[in-house]
């Protein structure tokens, strides 16, 4: 066999691969030539080189009888969803399971389309502890269609990104990054499957803290919104932002005067029953920082003032997670919508 000949029908194997591909995305997706040539039309210049200004006929024919281009295969890895390297490589199979779901028009997706509310509390020690709002617009659901903008001092940080959602776990996952290759990572409990319309969900965070100089890794809570808090709904909501977990650690003095503030008459009576079903106890809230002044006035060498840290939280009752449950997020709604926790 000539080096020619191999060379051409190694070319149509690989045609006959990518095709394969595509039209198993179309079917993920829902899409037919039809849909999809409305979709390379409405690419923008911001994800694609160029538009595609093709027919339904035009966009079958292209894909089954004509030579596949590097700029055309782009256009469609970025209507899909997917990389170019899966379209093109060898490497990948033709099924695309890797998990989520790619039927970006079904109603799991749409619903989260449009603006939406954006609050999280500050990542930087010094500021006060209540919650900041952004935006975060979701045009689409492809790479650069989601845009996350929040105040940052005087200025304004923008990241852009996609949204994908897994149906295995119903969770939602955001990857955004700025133009500095800064990255947050979102991730949400999915609204239930029967709900239209979104409206609140609340997530977590993972990224690199506030701040000019101190700049660590993070995780925080966040909230998005479709319409925007009302004052008394911010202050509710601020208290759920906390990285906190079922238990509430919380002063035996402080807890019964709230259980006498909220309830009344039956002030008394609660906290008795919660002071009896969760026996009391003295807890001290250490600053690590300060045992470099314990080692400082007994001379004790780092190695010991490590181990001890250690060993202290090994016995404390912080947790070792933050979870967020999935009725949390209908329980918060709920709150909100019944005390005008949300702006007319």
């Amino acid at each position: 066999m000539s080096k020619g000949t191999q060379t051409s029908k190694t070319k149509i194997v690989n045609d006959n691969l990518i095709r394969a591909k595509i039209k198993n995305m179309m079917k993920l997706q829902n899409l037919d030539y039809g849909a999809l040539a409305e979709c390379l039309k409405n690419l923008d210049n911001d994800n694609c080189n160029k538009n595609y200004l093709i027919t339904k006929s035009n966009a079958q024919l292209y894909i089954e009888h004509r030579s596949l281009g590097i700029d055309f295969l782009y256009a469609l890895s970025k209507v899909f969803g997917v990389s170019l390297d899966y379209l093109v490589s060898e490497k990948y199979d033709i099924d695309y399971t890797d998990g989520f779901d790619y039927h970006f028009s079904n109603r799991h997706y749409v619903k989260y389309m449009g603006m939406n509310y954006f609050y999280f509390c500050p990542t930087k020690s010094n500021e006060p502890m209540m919650p900041i709002c952004g935006s975060l617009l979701i045009n689409g659901f492809v790479e650069g269609d989601v845009i996350l903008t929040i105040p940052a001092g005087n200025k304004q940080k923008i990241y852009k990104g996609w949204l994908i959602i897994a149906p295995e776990t119903r969770k939602l996952f955001f990857h955004l990054r700025d133009k500095k290759g800064e990255i947050i990572q979102l991730t949400f409990n999915e609204q239930h499957i029967n709900v239209a319309d979104f409206s609140f969900v609340l997530g977590i965070a993972v990224s690199v803290s506030a701040g000019d100089l101190k700049r660590l890794p993070v995780a925080h809570r966040v909230c998005i919104t479709r319409n925007p808090l009302s004052e008394t709904g911010l202050e509710f909501v601020y208290r759920h932002l906390s990285l906190n977990s079922k238990f509430i650690n919380i002063e035996k003095t402080k807890l019964k005067n709230l259980t006498c503030k909220m309830f009344e008459n039956n002030g008394d009576a609660i906290f008795n029953q919660l002071a009896n079903a969760f026996r009391a106890r003295e807890i001290m809230s250490i600053d690590e920082r300060y045992m470099d002044t314990i080692s400082r006035d007994y001379e004790l060498d780092d190695i010991q003032v490590e181990n001890f840290i250690a060993q202290a939280r090994s016995l404390s009752m912080g947790s070792a997670n933050s979870k967020i449950k999935a009725n949390l997020d209908s329980r918060i709604y709920n709150y909100l919508d019944l005390t005008g926790g949300f702006q007319d």
